[in-house]
């Protein structure tokens, strides 16, 4: 077949189109990169420094699992340069800023005091008890523990007071505590009531002496805990040969023994019906559960902060830390002495919010504020034990006009099932 002159010049023509689009394509396209990468990456063991393993507590040995650093190719030679020896991290971090450097030393206290194994920074579990929905929406008082300078503060105090107590290997070493408990009085009951000039006097004024009143026991940790408080009772010997100690013939007076009981055997289910619900049977479980002091301020739930330090007029001095348990409920401030860092005082009182509730339910009465004071310590076993306890209960109000209830004991200590003494101590 043969074209006609005008096919002919029409494809000449749409070639000719063809070829400038094509070649308009090349010339307007990028040349494409070299697909070679400028940098390539591998993986080189980092040297074995000793400085490097106090940043992660769960791997206290590098070189077990070694981190894996990465090295650029064709980075700045400066940065890419191995260093001939690695520099300690205290001339590294006087070259830091100030709030570096802070920071830097809190890290490797927390980490220091996280690794022995007794210590949960975030108070354990309250995250996942708060998410479980086990917490009332109003018993979560603020956040999670501090993870600053307060709380690293307050975590020296205590782990002062272990040491000066005896140190933590012989305090983790008691399994089981048990103490005779003896009352002190200056009272005596009398069998009939002694009446002169119409007045009648059921029970006189004596020398202090001590008595007698009960045994305690605590065994266990956590759930486990068990706790079995007994009453003392007195055996009198009729035998001439046996002779019966001093306090047999004396008697405290009721009063007395009612105000030991509100305040050391059950003070929380004495007060059940003026608390809010449920907290007196969960502080009184806290009770026979924290009767290990570590577990008492380093325990699964428990939250610290350093408040200040007291300075009183006869030259006293107190480190105050706030202790929030927030599974049990306990809430109290702990003095400890800036000289002996033995802990002198605890302030046991209601929360803010447990006490709006108390004010509401309870006009009559202002908020409770137990007070123990601990003295006389003395070493039993290898650790430095406090023998005299002294509690007051304030709580203004009522019909009454005694504002304070206050009873003194004395304790004699055993620990890990070693055998009780029943000999009458000292004042």
């Amino acid at each position: 077949m043969q074209w006609s002159t005008t096919e002919t010049k029409r494809v000449a023509v749409c070639l000719f189109l063809s070829v400038l689009l094509h070649l308009a394509v090349v010339l307007l396209t990028p040349s494409i990169p070299n697909p070679q990468p400028a940098f390539q990456v591998v993986f080189r063991p980092p040297p074995h420094t000793l400085e490097t393993r106090i940043f992660d507590p769960t791997k206290p040995a590098l070189h077990e699992r070694q981190m894996q650093r990465l090295v650029v190719k064709g980075a700045p030679r400066q940065l890419a340069q191995e260093p001939a020896e690695s520099v300690p991290l205290d001339e590294i971090a006087e070259q830091l800023p100030p709030e570096i450097r802070d920071a830097m030393a809190h890290l490797e206290k927390r980490i220091r005091i996280e690794r022995s194994g007794d210590v949960n920074i975030d108070s354990l579990l309250l995250a996942f008890v708060a998410a479980e929905g086990n917490f009332r929406e109003d018993y979560v008082r603020f956040p999670l523990a501090k993870m600053g300078a307060d709380r690293d503060r307050a975590l020296e105090v205590v782990e002062r007071a272990i040491e000066a107590m005896g140190g933590r290997q012989r305090l983790l070493e008691i399994r089981a505590m048990s103490a005779m408990v003896w009352l002190e009085s200056n009272v005596r009951d009398l069998k009939k009531p002694s009446c002169q000039g119409g007045v009648c006097l059921s029970a006189i004024p004596v020398t202090p002496y001590l008595y007698p009143v009960a045994t305690w026991h605590y065994e266990g940790w956590g759930n486990r805990a068990v706790a079995k408080k007994e009453k003392y009772k007195v055996e009198v010997s009729f035998d001439p040969a046996v002779p019966n100690p001093s306090y047999v013939s004396k008697n405290p007076s009721i009063r007395e023994r009612g105000t030991f009981e509100a305040l050391f055997e059950n003070r929380w289910g004495r007060y059940r019906e003026i608390l809010p619900p449920d907290l007196a049977a969960k502080r009184h479980r806290g009770e026979e559960v924290r009767w290990h002091f570590i577990d008492r301020f380093m325990g699964e739930g428990v939250a610290l902060d350093y408040l200040e330090q007291e300075r009183h007029k006869d030259g006293t001095c107190h480190d105050v830390l706030l202790v929030d348990d927030r599974k049990f409920g306990h809430y109290f401030e702990a003095l400890f002495d800036c000289r002996t860092a033995l802990l002198a005082e605890t302030r046991e009182k209601l929360t803010p919010q447990e006490e709006q509730w108390f004010k509401q339910a309870n006009p009559d009465f202002l908020p409770p504020t137990w007070i123990t004071t601990y003295n006389r310590y003395q070493e039993v076993q290898g650790v430095l034990t406090p023998h005299c306890w002294e509690r007051t209960l304030d709580m203004p109000g009522g019909r009454t006009s005694k504002r304070h209830s206050t009873s003194h004991i004395h304790l004699e200590w055993a620990y890990n099932g070693a055998e009780l003494s029943t000999a009458e101590p000292t004042l």
